[in-house]
Order: structure tokens, then C-alpha cells, then sequence
């Protein structure tokens, strides 16, 4: 046991304080369960692994950020347990209080589109029953998906054909294209 708390210490120290100079380690690794939001509730389970690619889907937020001169807030990132892209610590759910789903994904295209670096890997508008137009607001049930490409030896390291989606279910997805 002494043996893993010091490998866990060494572990934090050698992260640099901050994975982007917007965001925050807690923020990236909130948990919400039962309504409740909790900062850094998955801190504890991140390995140097997630936090490398938390610091690059962090550089996309950042990008994001000053594109719409606003806050962007992280309402879910790092995801201890999950089998998809939150578990391996590349993909931020992220809100621009006032501005819609479909407004953000617009931007995120845009700025992809005249090479946004680093690309993203997938960008997800989201609702859960509220329509994708209207604006993401804490509790609004609205938010965009970015997820970074992995790097070589990581999963989701291939470029996707499922690139650009909405939803407003979270079960059926359409593929999103700028009109």
C-alpha cells in the first residue's frame, strides 16, 4: 500500500497544475450523479495516460474558447468506468452559457474546417428532450461532445465517419452538416 501512494503522489506531482491555462483538473474530472455536480470526483482514478489526453482535448477547448470569447464550461469530462472516449480522458461535454448546440457545433466546423488544431476526432450537438436550439444553460439539458483523436496506441487514434452528429435523445444520432 505504501508503494502505491507514493507511485500516486509521483504520479500528480509530475502533471503539470493545470491541463490548459482555462481549465481546471477538478473541472475535467467532475462527476454528476443524482443532480449533483462534483468537481473532481474521478481525479483520484487518473493515470498519466488520461491526463496527456485531457491536456489534448483541453488545447481544442481552449481553441473553442477564444473563438466565442466566452467562459466554455465542462459539464462532463474524464469518466472513470466509462468504455468510451470519457474513460480514456479525450472528450469534454462542454456549454457556452447563452448560445445553442447547433450555434457551438457551427463554430467548432468552422474553425475545423480553416484547420483548427488539434482536429477533433467527433463533435456531438446534444439535448435530452429540449431541442437542440435553444440555449445550454446549467440544468438546460443542452451541450456539445468534443472528443480528440488518440494518438498511436491509444483507442479512438482512427478518424471517424461518424464524425458530426446531434441528438436530442441521446439514442438516435444524425449526421450534422453546415447548411
Amino acid at each position: 500500500t505504501d508503494g502505491h501512494v507514493r507511485r500516486q503522489r509521483r504520479d500528480v506531482m509530475t502533471r503539470p497544475p493545470r491541463p490548459s491555462p482555462h481549465f481546471t483538473w477538478e473541472e475535467v474530472t467532475v462527476r454528476w450523479s443524482g443532480g449533483v455536480r462534483t468537481p473532481g470526483a474521478d481525479l483520484p482514478h487518473l493515470t498519466d495516460r488520461q491526463a496527456a489526453a485531457l491536456i489534448r482535448v483541453c488545447r481544442l477547448a481552449e481553441v473553442i474558447r477564444t473563438d466565442v470569447g466566452a467562459p466554455v464550461h465542462v459539464t462532463s469530462g474524464f469518466r472513470h468506468g466509462d468504455k468510451l472516449q470519457h474513460g480514456d480522458g479525450q472528450a469534454l461535454d462542454l456549454q457556452v452559457r447563452g448560445m445553442s448546440p447547433l450555434d457551438l457545433i457551427a463554430r467548432i466546423r468552422r474553425l475545423h474546417d480553416a484547420g483548427l488544431p488539434p482536429g477533433p476526432r467527433q463533435v456531438i450537438a446534444e439535448a435530452r428532450g429540449t431541442g437542440l436550439t435553444g440555449p445550454m444553460d446549467e440544468g438546460s439539458g443542452r451541450w456539445v461532445h468534443i472528443a480528440a483523436l488518440g494518438v498511436a496506441g491509444e483507442d479512438w487514434a482512427e478518424p471517424t465517419s461518424r464524425a458530426w452528429l446531434t441528438t436530442s435523445d441521446g439514442k438516435a444520432y444524425s449526421t450534422w452538416s453546415p447548411s
